[in-house]
């Protein structure tokens, strides 16, 4: 996945292809589109509206969010897909929502994506930040504190005693002589 990580990349290619189905199930095309138009994944109106909207939020979550929110926003994404999948296996229009009935592979498409949005955000989740230039194995260190840090925190407190307390502790052991 090279150096924008496992969740960005999925999150941001789900994103565009979403962006792209729904716009070319608008258009119409043998592909994507109404019933009397194609056979392969049958869309309406309320349904292309769906992948521009869901799409636009992968985006979202693969450029802006980072680290553990990244995780939980495509946990997020991948729950809807995938009850939307299996509420369509149910009722293939999704209780009047959908225009026309989904075929199959948009069916099992939503249980595929997902399944693996839900995957994916999984493993990602319990990392806490991560950037560009990081792998999704090598999460950025901790703001921990180095190994000599209490000496150096010891060093920089240590105070002087006032001024009157010095003179009293000289001059005593002056008078004791």
């Amino acid at each position: 996945m090279g150096t924008l990580g496992l969740e960005r990349t999925f999150a941001m290619v789900v994103g565009t292809v979403l962006i792209v189905l729904g716009l070319a199930g608008s258009i119409g095309n043998p592909i994507v589109g109404r019933p009397d138009t194609t056979g392969i994944f049958v869309t309406g109106f309320g349904h292309d509206l769906i992948h521009l909207v869901t799409g636009a939020l992968f985006l979202h979550v693969g450029v802006a969010l980072n680290g553990r929110n990244r995780g939980l926003g495509l946990m997020a994404l991948g729950g809807f897909y995938l009850a939307t999948g299996l509420a369509s296996l149910i009722s293939s229009d999704l209780i009047g929502i959908y225009d026309a009935h989904t075929s199959g592979f948009d069916q099992l498409g939503h249980l595929v994506l997902g399944v693996a949005a839900l995957a994916i955000g999984w493993t990602g989740r319990g990392v806490e930040k991560r950037e560009f230039g990081r792998s999704a194995s090598r999460p950025v260190r901790s703001k921990g504190r180095s190994p000599g840090w209490r000496q150096r925190v010891d060093r920089s407190r240590r105070r002087r005693p006032p001024a009157s307390t010095a003179w009293a502790a000289r001059s005593a052991t002056c008078a004791s002589r």
